[in-house]
Formats: structure tokens, sequence, C-alpha cells
């Protein structure tokens, strides 16, 4: 399991900025699969934006979708969540901003990728942040490794992979989990709950 041995206060308050990149753990049926074969308790992601005196996040779930952050926070199960930020908060001026927006919105209504894909006619949670930066910033989060690298092992797992992958999961496709994204170089946690 994924130890979170952070240098952050528990205690300080978070306030959501555009680009934060939020991580809970989803109530779907494919979590606690996912938990195992990527060996954290993070199997959801979504990316936030502060608009308009709102705030919301782009999430990747059928389809994928704007929702407010209060209500994504609400789906998650025991009120926990871990928040990224870039690193280099020069980064993130306002048309930086407004290119993640844009990139992100038009991904609104995209279907749900449940086979992990990396092409893009559905997306994933990580998928979609992962390619959000790549396309609106020029910036690589994480390097994707290949689902044969996740820990297939468990019966749990081999149960979604035999009624997701009848013919054997694809071993050198490129996935990024979200638990992945804790990872990145270009990342820093700024507040776990």
């Amino acid at each position: 399991m994924i130890l979170l041995l952070l240098p952050v206060s528990l205690a300080a308050p978070w306030i959501p900025q555009t680009g934060d990149v939020v991580l809970q753990t989803s109530a779907s049926q494919q979590s606690q699969a996912l938990q195992l074969a990527t060996d954290s308790p993070w199997t959801h992601t979504a990316l936030v934006f502060v608009r308009d005196g709102g705030t919301v996040v782009v999430e990747a779930v059928e389809p994928v979708r704007v929702v407010s952050l209060d209500s994504w926070l609400a789906r998650g199960v025991g009120d926990r969540v871990v928040v990224l930020r870039l690193r280099d908060a020069n980064v993130l001026d306002d048309a930086a901003e407004q290119r993640l927006w844009l990139t992100a919105s038009a991904l609104v209504g995209v279907h749900y990728d449940p086979w992990f894909a990396w092409d893009d006619t559905r997306i994933y949670c990580s998928e979609l942040v992962w390619k959000v930066y790549r396309d609106a910033l020029d910036l690589r989060l994480v390097e994707p490794r290949t689902l044969d690298s996740w820990d297939l092992s468990h019966p749990a797992v081999q149960s979604l992979v035999a009624e997701r992958y009848p013919g054997g999961v694809p071993a050198d496709e490129p996935a990024v989990a979200p638990a992945q994204l804790l990872e990145s170089p270009l990342l820093q946690v700024v507040y776990v709950q």
C-alpha cells in the first residue's frame, strides 16, 4: 500500500485553485479491483476549475462531465481526498488556465473508458487529467505505464479482467492510474484529508 508520509498540515485549509488535481476513493464497482491492482486507496481523480465565483471539476465518468467540487467530494468514500498542485506556480497564468479549461471542457460528453485504452475515442479519469495537461500546457505529469505493470493477481482483479478483457489484458497498453499522479515530479501535495 502506498503510504502518504507528507509534509502537509492536515489542519491547514485548502483553497481550491484552477489546475488542482484531486484524488479520492471512488464508490464505483471497479474501485476495489483498482485499489488492489495499483496498491493504492486512490481510485478516482478530477481536475479543478475556479470559474465565475464557483468551483467545479471536470471528471471522466459516464460520460465526462462538469460537476461542483462539493458534489464530487461528497461521492468519495470516507471523506478522504488528496489535492495536488503544480510545483511551478508560474506555469498557470490566466492564458494557461483558459487553455486548461477549453481543453477539459471540450471532452464533456465523451464516453467513459472501462477498458483503460489510451486512444481518444473514450477516456477514463486519470487519462483525462494527464491528457488535458499534455494538450493544454505541453506537460507530461508522469510517464504512462503498461496495464501489465499493475498487480493483476488478486481474484477480484482477475474477475474484472476476465469480464473486460476476454482475450486477455493488452499487455503493452499505456495507462495512468490515479495513484501515479502522486509520483509526478511536476505536482506537489497541498492538502490531505
